[in-house]
């Protein structure tokens, strides 16, 4: 068992009213070279585990508080 695990945040400032097509995943036949959302795209990749995805909007003062 692995003592440490390691967790990637993104942290930004897109407005509701376009997030939710911004994470909308697409399917298709070409799934190695293209993009399954907008979100990948931005961050390089074609594919990620969006069973460990999450993502909100809300206001705080602190990130902890936040999170």
């Amino acid at each position: 068992m692995r003592d440490r695990e390691r967790s990637q945040f993104w942290v930004g400032d897109v407005p509701e009213i376009i997030a939710g097509g911004y994470f909308v995943e697409k399917y298709d036949e070409d799934r190695d070279s293209t993009p399954v959302s907008e979100f990948a795209k931005d961050q390089g990749v074609t594919w990620y585990d969006h069973d460990f995805l999450e993502y909100g909007w809300g206001t705080a003062d602190t990130i902890q508080e936040f999170f």
